[in-house]
């Protein structure tokens, strides 16, 4: 009888799913019919262990955090936003003024070479130069061409030659500024004074140290 009901134990044990790695092996207690007794099982059976939950944060985890705090990075932070959006708005209007600055240079100096080409021209005897200032300045032109009037052109054509040697001026991108509420805010006068104000009182409050509860029974003075 004994060996039957080992067997039928083994086959329960064959059809037992494996168990997670947090179980313990303990041992099933068998009773041995033999000796009346009960008697230990020659193979583990494993059950689960039961691990207590535990809270996030102890009660002396929370109250030891001072709310003071928050207000201290609150006031920090209006300051900071206060004190650099003016200023990063008056580094890019000096960027802008200094591209303008280098755009006004660049088309000077591409009118110096320009004008600087004409004149070695000039001064070289190109008969193109010296038909085409004849033309518009003197109104001659060669014995070997005949003049044509367009029709419909009423109006006398250009003479000044400046025309055709000034070169296309160089240009910048208009500025463009973030329209944000909180640029209007720390940039305008009024507004910009009520931020500092807030952000001074915001860590004044949390400077200020907590309250701790006195003890009953305190050593007299």
């Amino acid at each position: 009888m004994a060996m039957a009901l080992h067997g039928h134990v083994s086959k329960a044990i064959a059809r037992i799913e494996p168990w997670p790695r947090n179980a313990v092996a303990m041992p099933l207690p068998l009773f041995n019919t033999s000796t009346n007794k009960i008697a230990d099982p020659p193979y583990p059976v494993f059950t689960r262990r039961q691990t207590p939950s535990r809270p996030l944060l102890s009660p002396g985890t929370i109250e030891a955090i001072d709310p003071g705090w928050l207000f201290l990075l609150a006031g920090a932070a209006l300051l900071v936003v206060t004190v650099l959006i003016p200023a990063h708005d008056d580094r890019l209007l000096a960027e802008h003024h200094r591209d303008a600055a280098i755009a006004h240079r660049d088309s000077q100096t591409d009118r110096l070479e320009a004008y600087s080409d004409y004149l070695d021209a000039i001064n070289r005897g190109d008969d193109r130069l010296f038909m085409s200032l004849a033309a518009t300045q003197l109104n001659l032109a060669p014995a070997s061409k005949i003049p044509v009037i367009l029709a419909g052109e009423t109006s006398a054509p250009e003479t000044s030659i400046f025309s055709e040697i000034e070169p296309a001026p160089r240009t910048v991108a208009p500025l463009s500024l973030p329209d944000t509420r909180l640029r209007r805010w720390t940039t305008d006068s009024t507004t910009r004074l009520w931020l500092i104000a807030a952000g001074a009182i915001c860590m004044l409050i949390g400077l200020i140290p907590p309250a701790t509860a006195t003890r009953a029974g305190s050593e007299d003075a």
